[in-house]
């Protein structure tokens, strides 16, 4: 099947016609009637009124004219004398214009958008989609078109200074989450004792290890708080631990010097005066204890209570 182009005319060659006796001899001296069918419908005879012409061998030169091709579709051209010759006939398809001049010509296939998502659309809906881009608010498509320089918006004068004259100083005053400054509660000298807290808190650590018998129940060692305010350590800025009740002496050393000592290992008790502050409850001076051994025994050999091994 042929193309040809919507609404033009055009010279078709329609043939062979060949004799109804032999359907071999070709019939060249007809002036055969051409009638046609478009798209479907009844027969007519062609609109054209140039005459049909022989060109060779059987072959005829039939003009169609803009009307004969106006309806898209179908086309059937057709010519019969059954006393002369066998029938003949063609088929061509009418195209548009641009269809037609895509496929054969030099111009481009239009293709105008109809639907968007099996939604139809206007034209202007497609001028909104061309001009503005697309606005999910009322399914149209919006956009901004793109220009190398912004000369003069309507209604606004053309800026061309540093913008950012206009702009206010950014404030450089702290302030609270109501927007009131907080220069009244933080001061320079507030900033500085904070800036010396952890100076201070490291100065008042233990200077050494404290270990600590036991937590409370979900406490871990990590925590560092010990279970009643009666259990924890008092501790001065050098470190000194101040422990109420020690019952376990393990580990714990006199503190002295040499000399100090060696003296305590040589000490003698029955030679040696010992200051005790009281006996029995009486306060007393410092005793002999040597003298007072012989006394309790001499004493003690007159009662006639006095044993010995």
């Amino acid at each position: 099947m042929q193309a040809l182009k919507q609404s033009t005319i055009i010279t078709i060659k329609l043939g062979p016609f060949l004799n109804k006796v032999d359907g071999v001899t070709e019939e060249v001296l007809l002036t055969p009637p051409v009638e046609v069918s478009k798209n479907g419908a009844a027969f007519a005879a062609r609109n054209s009124v140039t005459a049909v012409s022989h060109d060779a061998e059987g072959y005829y030169a039939v003009e169609l004219n803009a009307t004969d091709t106006g309806t898209l579709g179908r086309l059937r051209v057709k010519s019969h004398d059954s006393t002369v010759h066998l029938p003949v006939w063609q088929e061509y398809m009418i195209m548009p214009a641009n269809v037609w001049d895509s496929l054969f010509g030099a111009d481009v296939l239009q293709v105008d958008l109809a639907q968007m998502g099996g939604v139809a659309q206007s034209a202007t809906d497609l001028k909104d989609f061309a001009d503005a881009g697309y606005d999910p608010l009322t399914k149209k498509v919006q956009g901004v078109a793109l220009v190398d320089t912004v000369t003069t918006l309507t209604g606004h004068t053309p800026q061309t200074a540093n913008h950012t004259a206009g702009i206010a100083a950014i404030p450089t005053v702290m302030r609270g989450t109501d927007g009131a400054a907080l220069a009244v509660d933080y001061t320079p000298v507030r900033a500085a004792k904070l800036d010396n807290v952890d100076a201070a808190i490291t100065s008042r650590q233990p200077a050494g290890n404290v270990t600590v018998g036991g937590y409370a129940a979900g406490q871990a060692p990590a925590d560092g708080v010990l279970v009643a305010p009666g259990n924890k350590l008092a501790t001065d800025v050098a470190g000194k631990v101040s422990v109420g009740v020690n019952s376990d002496k393990t580990g714990y050393s006199i503190l002295g010097v040499k000399s100090t000592l060696d003296n305590l290992n040589d000490f003698d008790s029955l030679t040696q005066p010992v200051d005790v502050g009281k006996i029995s409850g009486s306060v007393n001076a410092a005793y002999n204890l040597k003298a007072t051994a012989l006394a309790v025994v001499a004493a003690a050999a007159v009662a006639g209570t006095l044993s010995t091994v």
